[in-house]
C-alpha cells in the first residue's frame, strides 16, 4: 500500500535509467513551497555510488555532446541512461519543454498538466486556428445536446392532445416524466461509475448508444408501459453519458482553459434544446395525418444521441491521464501527443518516461484484477469502493454540499424545464411553440456568461451569484403568473422575459456546477463521484415532477417552490466547495487535514511500503 512520506535530507536520490527492467521508486512529482536553499533540480538517471549522507537533490550540468572533451562521458552516460530529465521541485510551472536546455543549463522534466499548458499557451500566442482541437470539444458538446432532447422532449409530447387522448386520457403524466430521471438515476451510479475502471470513453459510447436504441423504439409504442419502460432505458443511457462525458472533457483541456472547454460542452444543452423547440414547432403546429406528430417527434430527438455517439468514436481520444493512472503509460503517451498534434503545437512531445516518472505510484495494481469480473459485478463493487472514498474525512463535507447544490439546482430547473409548455398554457400565453423557442434560445447569455468569465471570477462567486439570479427571476414569475389577468397582455411580456432570464441564469449555474463537480475529485474516483451527484440531482428532478404535476394548475405556487430550492442551494458553495479555479486536476485523495476544504495537496508524495500497519 502507500504511505504519505516526506524525504530527509540524508536518503539517496531516487533514480531510474530508461534501459532498466526494474520497478523502480519515483518521486511524485507535486509544487511545493519555496526553501531558502538553492533551487534543487530531480535527477532522474543513475547514482549507485551516492554517499550516505548527500541530499537528494542536485544540480547537474547539461553536457554539451558535441565537445570533443565529452565524448568519454558521453559515451559513459549512454550506456545507463539515453536521456537525462530535471524538474524544478520549488516551480514545477517554470519547466521548459523536454529536450531544450534552460538558461540555468538543466533539462525540464513536464506532467502532463504542464504539456497541455503549454501547447495551449503556444496555440493562444500564435495565429494557428486548432479546428481539429476543437472538434473534439464539439462532439462531446453534441452528445451532452442529446440530455437536454430527452428531458425536453417530454413536456412536448404531455402539451399534445393527440398522444393525451391516446396515451394519457384521464391518467396523470408525472409517472411517464419521472421514468426518464430514475433511469438516469440508475444510470448514473451503475453504469456511469464504471467510467473509473473501464475508461471515460467506452462508458460514454455504451450511453449513447442506449439512448439512441431507447429514442427510436419509443416511437414506435402501442401502451403507455412500454413507452414508459423506452423513456426508462433512455434515461439510463443519458445516465451513463453525463459522468464520463464532462470528466473526460475536463481531463482533456488545460488546467488554465478548462472552465472554457467545459462551458463550451455545456453550451451545448443550449444546441440540444432549441432542436427540441425548432422541431416541436414544425410538427405540431403542422398537423401531419400520416404520422402522429409526437412519435415523429421521439423519432428526432434520437438524432443527437446517435450524431454523438459517431463523432465522439471518431473523434475523442481517452483521457490520457486515465490510461496512466491504470499503468498504460505508451498509449496515454499517444493519446496526450494526439491532443498536442491536434493543438499544432511544435514543442517536444509527452514523453513516456515522464509518464512513468509524474504516474509511476498511481496506478492502482488491482485494476486489471476488475476487468477479469463480470462487468456489473465489477461496476456494483467500484461504486461501493468508490463511495467509501468520497465519504470520507477528506472529501466529506465537498460531497455533501456538492449533492445539496446538485439536488436544489435539478429540483428548480428539471423540474421546471419539463412542465414549461403546459405552465405556458396555465397561465394562457399565446402560442406556447414560440414562446418555448424563446425559452431555449435565452441558454446562450448564460453560455456565453460562463464562457468569458468563470476562469476569471471563479467557480464558487459564478455558481452563487447564478443560483440567486435564477431564484430572484423565478420569484419574478411566479409574482407575474399570480397576478395574471388576460386582459393585460402586459403581463405576458413580465412573464416570457422573467421565465428567460431564469433559463439563462440556471444555464450558467449548470455550467459551473459542472466544471466545479469535475474539478475538486481525484481521477481515481471522478467518474463515481460525477455520478453520485447527479444521482442526487435526478433523485430530486424525480420529487419535482411529482410536486409538479400536483401543483400546475397553482403555477404561482409551483414557481415560489422552484425559488426556495434554488435559493437553499445558493448558500452551500461558500461554506462547503473548495474552489480550483485553474489549479492542475488531482490524482489521488489527500490523506491531509486540508483535504477537507482542498480535496488534496499539491506536495505531497506517496511511497510503497512493506509494512502491512501503515
Amino acid at each position: 500500500m502507500f504511505v504519505q512520506k516526506r524525504r530527509s535530507s540524508t536518503e539517496r536520490p531516487t533514480t531510474i535509467a530508461s534501459s532498466s527492467t526494474s520497478n523502480p521508486q519515483y518521486n511524485t512529482f507535486k509544487k511545493s513551497s519555496p526553501r531558502n536553499s538553492i533551487k534543487k533540480k530531480s535527477r532522474v538517471s543513475s547514482h549507485k555510488n551516492s554517499p550516505a549522507g548527500s541530499h537528494s537533490m542536485e544540480l547537474v550540468p547539461v553536457v554539451d555532446p558535441s565537445s570533443s572533451k565529452n565524448n568519454h562521458h558521453r559515451k559513459m552516460k549512454e550506456q545507463t541512461i539515453s536521456t537525462e530529465f530535471f524538474l524544478d521541485e520549488d516551480n514545477p510551472r517554470a519547466s521548459s519543454s523536454l529536450g531544450e536546455c534552460r538558461e540555468d543549463g538543466l533539462m525540464a522534466l513536464r506532467t502532463i498538466d504542464d504539456y497541455l499548458r503549454d501547447a495551449a499557451d503556444e496555440v493562444t500566442h500564435s495565429h494557428h486556428h486548432p479546428w481539429q482541437y476543437w472538434i473534439i470539444f464539439l462532439s462531446l458538446g453534441v452528445a451532452n445536446s442529446s440530455d437536454a432532447t430527452e428531458i425536453l422532449c417530454l413536456s412536448y409530447i404531455l402539451a399534445d392532445e393527440k398522444f393525451k387522448q391516446e396515451f394519457l386520457q384521464d391518467k396523470d403524466g408525472g409517472n411517464l416524466a419521472a421514468a426518464v430521471f430514475l433511469g438516469m438515476l440508475v444510470g448514473g451510479l451503475w453504469v456511469g461509475t464504471a467510467g473509473d475502471v473501464y475508461g471515460r470513453r467506452p462508458i460514454l459510447l455504451m450511453g449513447c448508444l442506449l439512448n439512441t436504441t431507447a429514442g427510436i423504439s419509443a416511437a414506435f409504442t402501442s401502451h403507455l408501459t412500454l413507452l414508459t419502460a423506452c423513456r426508462l432505458v433512455a434515461g439510463l443511457g443519458i445516465g451513463a453519458t453525463v459522468p464520463p462525458l464532462f470528466t473526460l472533457c475536463s481531463e482533456l483541456a488545460p488546467p488554465s482553459q478548462r472552465g472554457f472547454w467545459v462551458a463550451v460542452v455545456a453550451s451545448f444543452w443550449m444546441v440540444g434544446s432549441l432542436f427540441v423547440s425548432l422541431v416541436g414547432y414544425l410538427l405540431f403546429t403542422s398537423n401531419p395525418t400520416l404520422f402522429p406528430a409526437w412519435r415523429l417527434f421521439l423519432l428526432m430527438c434520437a438524432l443527437p444521441s446517435l450524431m454523438g455517439g459517431i463523432l465522439v468514436w471518431s473523434n475523442v481520444p481517452e483521457s490520457p491521464r486515465f490510461l496512466a493512472l491504470q499503468g498504460h503509460h505508451t498509449r496515454a503517451v499517444q493519446a496526450a501527443n494526439s491532443l498536442g498534434v491536434k493543438l499544432r503545437a511544435t514543442s517536444h512531445p509527452w514523453t513516456l518516461q515522464e509518464a512513468e516518472v509524474q504516474f509511476s505510484h498511481e496506478h492502482n495494481s488491482t485494476a486489471s484484477d476488475r476487468r477479469n469480473h463480470p462487468y456489473w459485478s465489477t461496476a456494483l463493487v467500484e461504486l461501493y469502493r468508490s463511495t467509501l472514498i468520497l465519504y470520507t474525512k477528506d472529501l466529506f463535507w465537498t460531497m455533501i454540499g456538492l449533492q445539496i447544490v446538485w439536488g436544489s439546482l435539478s429540483f428548480g430547473s428539471y423540474g421546471l424545464a419539463t412542465w414549461i409548455n403546459s405552465l405556458f398554457e396555465q397561465v394562457h400565453l399565446q402560442d406556447i411553440y414560440f414562446n418555448a423557442i424563446l425559452f431555449a434560445l435565452s441558454n446562450l447569455p448564460g453560455n456565453l456568461l460562463t464562457a468569458y468569465f468563470l476562469d476569471s471570477w471563479g467557480r464558487r462567486s459564478m455558481l452563487t451569484a447564478s443560483l440567486l439570479a435564477a431564484s430572484a427571476s423565478l420569484g419574478v414569475f411566479g409574482y407575474a403568473a399570480g397576478m395574471m389577468d388576460e386582459t393585460e397582455p402586459g403581463h405576458d411580456v413580465l412573464i416570457v422575459a422573467a421565465a428567460c432570464s431564469f433559463q439563462a441564469f440556471t444555464i450558467a449555474a449548470w455550467n459551473t456546477i459542472d466544471v466545479l463537480t469535475a474539478e475538486v475529485f481525484p481521477t481515481t474516483v471522478r467518474s463515481t463521484a460525477m455520478g453520485l451527484c447527479a444521482g442526487t440531482g435526478r433523485l430530486a428532478a424525480m420529487l419535482a415532477q411529482v410536486v409538479n404535476g400536483a401543483l400546475i394548475a397553482q403555477p404561482a405556487r409551483l414557481l415560489v417552490t422552484g425559488a426556495i430550492s434554488l435559493a437553499v442551494g445558493a448558500t452551500v458553495p461558500r461554506c462547503l466547495i473548495p474552489d480550483r479555479t485553474g489549479m492542475v486536476m488531482l490524482d489521488r485523495v489527500s490523506t491531509s487535514e486540508s483535504g477537507r476544504r482542498g480535496g488534496a495537496e499539491e506536495s505531497q508524495e506517496f511511497l510503497p511500503t512493506d509494512d502491512p500497519d501503515t
